[in-house]
C-alpha cells in the first residue's frame, strides 16, 4: 500500500526527498536540497525560463499576446512605457479572465 511520510518543517522549506520501493523489494532515492530557479545559485536556464513563462501566461492571455509580451520584456530596459506591456496584456487577455468594467 502507497505510503507517504510527512516530516515536519525544519527551515528547509524546499528540500524534496523521494523513495520509491520496487514490489521486488528494490529501493530508488533522490534528493534535492534547491530546487532550479528558487535561487540565483541554481538558476533556470533562459529557454525554460521563457517556456515557464509561456506556459503561466498562457492561463490568462491568448498564446500569441504571451509571445508578443515575451519579445516586450527581453527587451524591457529599452521600453518608454511600461504600458506598451500593459496594454499588449489588456488587449490580448482570455475572455474568462476579463473582469466586468
Amino acid at each position: 500500500m502507497p505510503q507517504l511520510d510527512v516530516i515536519p518543517d525544519d527551515g528547509k522549506h524546499f528540500v524534496s526527498d523521494v523513495e520509491v520501493f520496487t514490489k521486488d523489494g528494490r529501493r530508488y532515492a533522490h534528493s534535492v536540497e534547491q530546487p532550479r530557479g528558487r535561487t540565483s545559485a541554481n538558476p533556470l536556464p533562459q529557454a525554460e525560463l521563457e517556456a515557464k513563462f509561456l506556459d503561466c501566461a498562457e492561463r490568462s492571455v491568448t498564446p500569441d499576446t504571451a509571445e508578443r509580451v515575451l519579445q516586450l520584456l527581453r527587451r524591457f530596459d529599452e521600453q518608454s512605457r511600461v504600458a506598451a506591456v500593459t496594454d499588449i496584456l489588456a488587449a490580448g487577455s482570455l475572455p474568462e479572465t476579463r473582469q466586468a468594467a
